[in-house]
């Protein structure tokens, strides 16, 4: 996941949403305290696949990550 990340952190770096962005990867498996993460915890409680993607702190993805899904959906919320 977390070359998959990288590739769309560098796309969407390159991108003309590259101002309105602010990214960050949270390691799920790795992380102890998953309990912070409320609704996630919650989602993945119900069988929702990693990864997870949130845009403006809304879970809108899951299961993968697709550039052109994420940087659409980036797009209309700015």
């Amino acid at each position: 996941m977390g070359d998959a990340y990288n590739d769309l952190v560098k796309f969407l770096e390159s991108s003309d949403v590259s101002n309105n962005i602010d990214t960050s990867f949270v390691d799920l498996i790795e992380d102890e305290d998953i309990e912070e993460y409320g609704t996630i915890k919650q989602m993945i409680d119900k069988g929702f696949a990693l990864p997870l993607t949130a845009i403006n702190g809304q879970v809108r993805l899951y299961g993968g990550i697709s550039i052109d899904m994420i940087y659409d959906l980036i797009k209309k919320s700015i």
